[in-house]
C-alpha cells in the first residue's frame, strides 16, 4: 500500500459558533426550569441543590460560559482531509 497524504481544513466551531465559549450545561439547566429567573434566596436555594457552598453558606455558582472543549477555545475546528478527496471536492481530480 502506498502513502496516503493529507491535508487540513478549518471551519468554525459548530458547538460555540466560533466563540471559543459555550454555555455550562447547569446554566442551561437553570434557564430552562427558571426562564424567568429567580432572586434572592430563591435563587441560592436553587443552586443549592446542585453545588457546593462556600464557608459563608453561599453556592459557588459557576460562570455561565465557558471554554469550548470541541474546539479547546479557539473557535475553530480542523479537520483531516485525505489529499485525493480534497482535490476531488474542489474539482481538480
Amino acid at each position: 500500500m502506498g502513502k496516503k497524504y493529507f491535508i487540513t481544513t478549518t471551519d468554525e466551531c459548530p458547538d460555540c459558533n466560533g466563540t471559543g465559549l459555550t454555555e455550562n450545561w447547569r446554566w442551561k439547566q437553570y434557564w430552562s426550569e427558571n426562564p424567568k429567573g429567580l432572586s434572592g434566596e430563591e435563587f441560592n436555594a436553587w443552586w443549592r441543590q446542585y453545588v457546593k457552598t462556600s464557608i459563608y453558606g453561599f453556592p459557588l455558582i459557576p460562570d455561565e460560559e465557558e471554554y469550548c472543549y470541541e474546539c479547546e477555545g479557539t473557535g475553530i475546528v480542523r479537520h483531516e482531509i485525505e489529499l485525493k478527496d480534497a482535490l476531488k471536492e474542489i474539482g481538480l481530480l
